[in-house]
């Protein structure tokens, strides 16, 4: 049963002839054969091996940096919830005013540093009162507990694994690159298909 050849325009037209010409170009070498297009590796067989051996890790590496770029890990919101909550029941009780608490809180300094100035004979505060909130200002840096360091550190190393992953998986992609032949099918002569 043949097909029928279905063409909806001129250019649909020429590349089915040409297609039709390219199957049917007879072997220069025996002259009984025909070429025929086939795709083959650039590359012998270890070498292939060895570019599939560098290509899949590369694509799992530049994944992992993606990911470890982009995670949560890496970000400096602040302090967390749990921060927050120990920092305030801490401060209340040591009956630190809920004013300050609240600047503590938000990061503002000035109603912290005009109550910490103020003279402690009037208000009755203690020294325990202002190591706590200097600790507690302390800690709600987001700087001072280390995370903006280690986010760049992750980012860093999270960038060279990607650059070091990409540039081994060109390396593995070239190595598994294949190219159109046209071969004899009757003794097996190679022409390039270009």
């Amino acid at each position: 049963m043949k097909r029928k050849l279905v063409v909806s325009s001129q250019e649909d037209l020429q590349i089915h002839l040409v297609r039709y010409l390219m199957l049917s170009v007879r072997c220069k070498i025996c002259d009984s054969g025909t070429l025929v297009q086939r795709n083959k590796f650039r590359m012998s067989g270890p070498v292939v091996a060895i570019g599939y051996i560098l290509l899949i890790p590369s694509i799992l590496g530049i994944l992992f940096s993606a990911f470890l770029f982009f995670s949560p890990a890496s970000k400096t919101d602040g302090p967390n919830e749990n921060t927050k909550k120990r920092v305030t029941e801490e401060m209340q009780n040591a009956g630190i005013p809920a004013q300050v608490i609240n600047a503590v809180l938000k990061g503002d300094k000035k109603p912290v540093d005009d109550w910490l100035d103020r003279d402690s004979d009037q208000d009755g505060r203690t020294i325990r009162q202002e190591m706590v909130v200097s600790s507690a200002q302390s800690r709600m840096r987001p700087d001072s507990s280390g995370r903006a360091f280690a986010s760049g550190v992750i980012g860093g190393i999270s960038i060279f694994m990607g650059v070091i992953s990409f540039i081994g998986g060109l390396l593995g992609w070239l190595l598994v690159m294949k190219r159109q032949i046209l071969e004899c099918n009757v003794c097996s002569a190679v022409v390039n298909a270009s």
